[in-house]
């Protein structure tokens, strides 16, 4: 029986891991030198005193949040599905928060937290992970990032606010 397609991604993901580390840090995607500043202010513009990073990687976001200059600074917290990600994104953040989970977990693993901004930054990458993500009463904001032109597949009304099971306060 075929893998369902998020366990194909996760598949994929863990088995590259090491490599997607190695271009990142090697700075090997040049649109990132626009992408990633444009995510990090759209971000810090609401100045949340905690973040979520969804499918945090290798830990980017969450170490780019954390440089930026504000008092106090927020708390930030990443999770993702494939811990050698996980783990590359604790060794070079010592400071952050990170945990192992997938979208089926989350709930449980950040039981009673809350946030003032959730970021699924490119990981909610198919209609079983967008359900189990959305599964839970309580509000969050977020944005797809992808321009409408060029994405034809269907958002789930991710464009505007959205019930969420870690509440956003």
């Amino acid at each position: 029986m075929p893998q369902p397609p998020e366990g194909a991604i996760l598949t994929s993901w863990a088995a590259n891991a090491a490599p997607w580390i190695a271009l990142l840090q090697g700075k090997g995607i040049a649109s990132r030198q626009l992408t990633n500043p444009a995510i990090v202010n759209a971000i810090s513009r609401y100045r949340p005193d905690s973040v979520l990073d969804v499918g945090c990687g290798e830990g980017w976001l969450c170490r780019a949040l954390a440089a930026q200059e504000s008092a106090p600074p927020p708390v930030i917290t990443g999770v993702d599905a494939i811990p050698a990600l996980v783990e590359n994104a604790q060794a070079q953040h010592s400071d952050g928060t990170y945990l192992c989970s997938d979208y089926s977990r989350l709930s449980s693993a950040l039981s009673g937290q809350t946030f003032a901004v959730i970021v699924c930054n490119f990981s909610l990458f198919g209609e079983d992970s967008v359900a189990q993500l959305l599964a839970t009463p309580g509000p969050v904001n977020t944005t797809e990032m992808t321009p409408v032109d060029t994405n034809p597949a269907p958002t789930h009304g991710l464009q505007r606010r959205l019930p969420f099971g870690l509440a956003h306060r």
